[in-house]
């Protein structure tokens, strides 16, 4: 009785450690250190920001001119001796910083945008697993109960053909389908694994059990958004391409470079002087690099409408696979399932006095555990579907 109490305890203590599919998703909001990368690019690109409107530091330079050979330390002698400071500073033109400045803006929101974009995949990622591997847990139980019976069946089935009433191959079938459920149990054992190893990965955390719930809704309705952060940063980039043309256009009048220089001569008056060099876009190459601004962006016009087809074909698909997979799964639960139970219970009222009844019986239990594990395929594939439509599910 205390062994009994042990064991419940035992159980009890570890289902009630089981983590959830919201322990899960809190785990890798608080852990994942590719979200925390990703949200550190954000807070970068702020300092871009502030330094795209920053003027390039000036240049001090102090020097001498007709320096003697014989004597360098007269400074006399000619002239044209002079010892002077100078100020140099290259000053933005025609709108440059301001451009710069909203070019880094929407780099800014950009990344905003991809990093919710990883929030949905990330979450979506993770019900995935999460789905898998209790399904997958569930299958490996129905396995037991197979490889059970069988057992079952095959005492019986020893016990029938020492009687002489089946023949040897019989018992060599069974053995086929035990070894055979041996080697599927070894690959879903190898499979939970994985799967865990999975969720480890993306939450950081050793995870040992789960409790996640396998229901499934009659409805599944998600629709194209416009909105969607993979597709609004798509977006802000065709915006920040147009900054990019116009920046590039900008640079047609370049900087101008301003000095200005203090000088100083022995047995003469000192004096300044200073110049402004402005370079001559005579070459072309502004023009040029204006139409290879235009292109990047008719690539990415391109690029958003290949991702909006794809978005589009990919819910449709989903939804279709996981409407499929329900209607199977309705089927199984409510036809295959209850025939199956009926037919078990015609065997069992000849099992008690007809051994050959009882072999039958088994036969029905068997081809319950192979509809079980069918349902869970079917499971398998409806949650997969479901769990990857999560990522295009967004409201607004």
């Amino acid at each position: 009785m205390l062994k009994n109490i042990l064991i419940t305890s035992l159980v009890f203590s570890s289902y009630a450690s089981a983590m959830t599919l919201e322990s899960l998703l809190t785990l890798a909001k608080e852990k994942n250190y590719t979200l925390q990368e990703k949200s550190k690019s954000i807070e970068k690109s702020l300092y871009d920001t502030k330094l795209s409107t920053t003027w390039a530091n000036p240049i001090i330079g102090i020097g001498v001119n007709d320096i003697q050979l014989d004597d360098v330390s007269a400074r006399d002698l000619e002239a044209m001796q002079t010892q002077y400071i100078s100020y140099t500073q290259s000053i933005p033109t025609n709108g440059k910083l301001a451009l710069k400045k909203d070019i880094s803006v929407y780099d800014t929101k950009i990344q905003t945008f991809l990093l919710d974009d990883y929030r949905l995949k990330l979450q979506a990622t993770i019900e995935n697993y999460a789905y898998k591997t209790t399904i997958v847990e569930n299958k490996i139980e129905v396995l037991d109960k197979y490889i059970q019976n069988l057992e079952k069946q095959k005492n019986i089935a020893n016990v029938l053909y020492d009687n002489g009433k089946i023949k040897q191959g019989d018992i060599v079938k069974i053995d086929l389908k035990l070894y055979k459920l041996e080697l599927k149990k070894n690959n879903f054992e190898y499979l939970k694994e994985k799967y865990y190893i999975a969720l480890e990965n993306l939450v950081y955390t050793k995870v040992d059990s789960l409790k996640v719930p396998l229901q499934y809704t009659e409805d599944v309705n998600v629709k194209y958004n416009q909105t969607h952060p993979f597709i609004a940063s798509i977006k802000e980039q065709l915006h920040q391409e147009d900054k990019k043309i116009a920046y590039e256009n900008s640079k047609k009048i370049d900087d101008v470079k301003f000095s200005v220089s203090y000088n100083q001569r022995e047995r003469f008056e000192d004096y300044l002087s200073f110049n402004v060099a402005i370079p001559l876009s005579i070459q072309g190459t502004e023009e040029l690099k204006v139409s290879k601004q235009k292109i990047t962006k008719h690539q990415k016009m391109d690029r958003l409408a290949v991702v909006e087809q794809q978005f589009q074909t990919d819910i449709a698909d989903l939804t279709k696979k996981a409407i499929k997979s329900r209607r199977n799964i309705t089927i199984i639960t409510k036809n295959l399932l209850p025939l199956n139970d009926k037919l078990q219970e015609l065997f069992e009222l000849h099992s008690s006095t007809n051994t050959m009844g009882s072999l039958s019986m088994y036969e029905a239990v068997n081809e319950k555990y192979e509809l079980e594990l069918m349902k869970y395929d079917e499971l398998e594939i409806y949650f997969d579907a479901v769990s990857k439509l999560a990522y295009y599910d967004v409201k607004g």
